[in-house]
């Protein structure tokens, strides 16, 4: 889940001043080692059910009659 967090940072403000001011940045939460191991199990499947259909076609062109 994405999150909005500030921070107070010193920035320049004209001739060699500086000034307190907010800086908002978006921060993303880090993925765990379980969502990881889950999405890699997704991809797999994704890519095992690829490779079965072009089995399918590659079976079917070479055997079929022309």
């Amino acid at each position: 889940m994405e999150k909005v967090k500030g921070r107070r940072v010193r920035v320049a403000a004209g001739k060699r001043g500086t000034r307190t001011a907010t800086v908002h940045y978006r921060t993303d939460d880090s993925v765990t080692p379980r969502q990881r191991r889950e999405r890699a199990q997704a991809a797999l499947a994704a890519l095992f059910v690829c490779a079965c259909i072009a089995a399918t076609w590659l079976l079917e062109a070479l055997v079929w009659p022309r």
